[in-house]
């Protein structure tokens, strides 16, 4: 009797489990492609001018020993993985920008992210019959409006042919200045702590690069030369003559950050969570200082970003504001601009040869407008 009484249960356990087996596998078929959202090609052409596939710091080699060709994707979407003839795995360089090398002669790419069903890009439907060495190509891929991430509060501008990112921050209250999780490293010159209120606005995803300085100006004055690398040796005025020239070529309003700004971007804007350094309690997740730079600048954002999705605010290289230096005061402030007749601007956010000290998001320092120094940059805002 007990005997046939378990064979029973278990032949009614058996049935169950295939009826839901059969189910889960019913779903999985039919709902979720049904569910599943298209990503389209929007353009895919040869950067002719580019010179990144060519230059021997970024140049990779195929299994036959032929240099590979560089696929810069662009999708506006955070969990990208590209399958194809890759050389290596594929590098995410901003938000929305990721670098494949491929082999030689290779013809086709796919896209995989959650979401979206997978979408195989075939070279031959863009003019192209395959990929060569040491050419740099451009892939653009469209999302779903509503599925986009980026959006409501990324946007992207080019000019002559190189490209950069602007984070919109949505305008808030915050306090300014030595705050308690800085510590006992907060000096003087970063109190007393004060209540400021900021309007929206537009910060530089990551600071401005040596091919975004180049395609302005057409010379590129860094001691440590490399496209993705942030320029330095760039005084206040040198950001200022390369602001207006900006503007000129794209008819925006480019400016430096204010002071103000830019320590409420760094902190994460309205979504801080009170870190000592740019998005992060631990410098060496979010920062290249002197405890890990090897003694020169790295290509922007291969640290982690902070909440609002900004780059090297802590570390990399110093970086302009647009404010005079001027000591702070208790009371509550509105969009302050800053002390204008000082002789002396603002610099922010530490350098590869600075301390951990020097990097966190409360720490400010300045120097006259003409000084150039290969720890110093800047990022725009708009």
């Amino acid at each position: 009797m007990f005997i046939f009484a378990s064979k029973n249960m278990n032949q009614d356990v058996m049935r169950r489990f295939t009826i839901q087996s059969l189910l889960v596998a019913f779903l999985l078929l039919f709902a979720l492609p049904l569910s599943a959202q298209k990503l389209t090609v929007e353009s895919m052409r040869l950067l002719p001018d580019d010179a990144t596939a060519r230059d021997e710091k970024y140049q990779r080699v195929d299994d036959n020993g032929n240099l590979a060709g560089l696929v810069k994707v662009q999708i506006a979407l955070n969990d990208v993985k590209l399958d194809g003839s890759m050389v290596l795995d594929q590098k995410k360089w901003s938000a929305s920008e990721y670098w494949v090398w491929m082999a030689d002669r290779a013809t086709k790419l796919t896209v995989v992210t959650p979401g979206f069903l997978p979408l195989e890009v075939n070279f031959r439907d863009y003019d192209f019959q395959m990929l060569h060495s040491k050419n740099t190509y451009k892939l653009v891929i469209s999302v779903p409006t509503a599925a986009s991430q980026y959006q409501s509060n990324i946007q992207t501008f080019t000019v002559n042919g190189a490209s950069f990112n602007m984070v919109r921050v949505e305008g808030g209250t915050f306090q300014m200045g030595g705050t308690s999780e800085q510590g006992d490293d907060a000096h003087n010159w970063e109190k007393p702590v004060h209540s400021v209120t900021l309007s929206t606005y537009m910060i530089g995803e990551t600071e401005v690069t040596q091919e975004v300085w180049e395609a302005v100006m057409g010379s590129n004055p860094s001691t440590f030369k490399g496209a993705k690398n942030p320029v330095e040796q760039v005084s206040w005025d040198d950001c200022k003559v390369f602001i207006n020239k900006l503007n000129d070529l794209t008819g925006q309003s480019f400016r430096l950050p204010t002071e103000a700004e830019w320590e409420y971007a760094a902190r994460g804007g309205n979504k801080r969570q009170h870190y000592k350094f740019s998005g992060s309690n631990n410098i060496g997740d979010v920062a290249w200082y002197d405890g890990n730079s090897s003694g020169n600048t790295h290509p922007v954002s291969t640290k982690k970003a902070n909440k609002l999705g900004l780059y090297d605010m802590s570390g990399n290289v110093y970086e302009w504001c647009e404010d005079g230096y001027n000591d702070y005061n208790g009371s509550a402030q509105l969009d302050p601009k800053g002390e204008s007749s000082s002789s002396f601007r603002v610099y922010r956010g530490g350098g590869w040869f600075n301390n951990a000290g020097h990097c966190r998001v409360s720490y400010r320092s300045s120097y006259t407008p003409e000084y150039r120094d290969d720890g110093l940059g800047f990022r725009l805002a708009l």
